[in-house]
């Protein structure tokens, strides 16, 4: 990938649950066989997640479309279209291990690299073994300092430390890849209740939650904040605000009653 390939990813997971919705609402802007062509658009994003195989990305666009499909079955009641589409939506990773050698390769490499780490054989060379010490980097500094934690701006420095003392092998450091882990490092308990406030709020008010485009934004968001500091570079705020404005914009520009007649959709 020319450039950051979890946030683009993302990009492509925020693509399908756009396309979603406008085929639910049966958009067209003029002609009817528009919506084949979204169609067509939708899969060919899911298709394109497969051929990246980037995991995380693939995580959150299962996890979208399971969500989407226990949804539609909720408010439809349509038990055999649910049934085929949750079958469908099993056999996706089969036929994509089958058919995609990037994706085959993607899950040889996670199952070689947990391999190597449970038998101690990986000094944190590889993708997955380097997460995990970074995720108990994090962790230890948050407990150094649970309230308050590090400083957001003494972070990389604390990071740095630890490596040089426990791990000074380890040429890649990353920087703990987890947000939730980055900001109690960094901030502490205060200053991830404070960003958990501040990420919820928008989806609550006026029950900004039941329209879908902008839960599956969150959803994304919070699904990709487990195993990536997402918000720790600029494409990845940029990423996170573009579609958050873009959605408080849309759903706050009418009058309140509009807003909370809002369907679940």
């Amino acid at each position: 990938m020319p450039c950051n390939h979890i946030r683009y990813s993302l990009l492509q997971t925020m693509g399908v649950a756009g396309g979603l919705y406008l085929l639910e609402k049966r958009f067209t802007i003029r002609f009817r066989w528009e919506s084949y062509l979204l169609a067509a658009l939708v899969l060919w994003l899911v298709i394109a997640q497969h051929l990246i195989a980037v995991r995380s990305g693939l995580v959150v666009l299962y996890a979208l479309l399971a969500f989407s499909t226990a949804r539609y079955l909720w408010r439809t009641r349509r038990w055999l279209t649910g049934a085929v589409l949750l079958a469908a939506l099993a056999s996706a990773p089969v036929l994509a291990y089958q058919l995609a050698p990037s994706f085959r390769n993607k899950v040889g490499y996670m199952r070689y690299d947990l391999d190597m780490y449970l038998k101690g054989q990986d000094k944190g060379v590889l993708s997955d073994a380097s997460r995990l010490i970074s995720w108990k980097i994090g962790w230890d500094l948050f407990r150094r300092s649970p309230w308050t934690g590090v400083g957001p701006g003494n972070l990389k420095t604390e990071v740095d430390a630890i490596y040089a003392a426990e791990y000074p092998h380890i040429k890649k450091r990353l920087m703990p890849h987890n947000q939730f882990l980055s900001v109690m490092a960094g901030s502490g308990a205060i200053g991830l209740a404070l960003f958990l406030s501040a990420f919820l709020i928008p989806l609550f008010y006026r029950r900004h939650y039941l329209h879908f485009p902008f839960l599956a934004l969150h959803i994304a968001a919070f699904l990709s904040f487990m195993v990536e500091a997402t918000l720790e570079n600029a494409m990845g705020v940029a990423f996170f605000l573009f579609f958050l404005v873009l959605g408080l914009n849309y759903l706050n520009s009418g009058p309140v009653s509009k807003v909370h007649s809002l369907p679940l959709a």
